[in-house]
């Protein structure tokens, strides 16, 4: 039982160890609560566990969900929704699957309750980059057989696909297709297979 236990203690450890780089920004933002150092606890020791604070209900939060993630790697504020507000995004690696496997739990800040609210369909992104000056996100899963992302922009005050793509791993044979929402049009190029779309497909910082 111990030799059990001590095989997946290394292979959870390796795991959180051997991943690639976690998700890349446009915008640098501090982090929150730093997972390495004692930042967060220094800063505002006499907040933190009260509830009642905005910094409290995002340490509530961010412990909770580092009992079911263990590999969160950060914590930011950004206002992902344009309304002056910052919101609460957790940053993990995704122990499941194969190629690049960064998300994000998005919580959105509720002015009227104070509280920040999950947002599911942003918790969605796969390996993504924020473009905030922009008004753009851009989203990607690439496995060892093919995979899709998209483009998102912000309009009318909601974020919405501007383009995907698709591509499936067929040695010389791989094709790329991307579709735009807003014009009729599809473009399909032939291309090397990798885990990170070409530039011409999709921009991201994602390395």
């Amino acid at each position: 039982m111990k030799t059990i236990l001590l095989v997946s203690l290394f292979i959870f450890i390796w795991s959180c160890s051997t991943k690639p780089k976690q998700i890349q920004t446009t915008k640098k933002i501090k982090p929150t609560i730093n997972l390495y150092t004692q930042q967060h606890a220094t800063q505002d020791s006499i907040n933190e566990n009260d509830t009642n604070t905005l910094i409290g209900k995002r340490n509530f939060i961010f412990q909770t969900f580092l009992k079911s993630y263990p590999c969160t790697e950060f914590d930011s504020l950004i206002d992902i929704n344009y309304d002056g507000n910052l919101d609460y995004i957790i940053g993990f690696y995704s122990l499941n699957g194969t190629g690049f496997k960064n998300r994000i739990k998005v919580y959105l800040y509720n002015q009227i309750t104070k509280s920040y609210i999950a947002n599911k369909e942003l918790s969605k992104l796969r390996n993504p980059t924020f473009y905030i000056k922009k008004k753009k996100i851009t989203e990607f899963y690439i496995g060892n057989g093919g995979g899709n992302g998209k483009e998102l922009i912000w309009k009318k005050n909601q974020w919405v696909t501007n383009k995907e793509f698709t591509v499936r791993n067929n040695d010389s044979l791989t094709t790329w297709e991307v579709q735009y929402k807003f014009v009729d049009l599809i473009e399909v190029s032939k291309q090397a297979f990798q885990m990170i779309p070409p530039k011409n497909i999709l921009e991201t910082n994602v390395k």
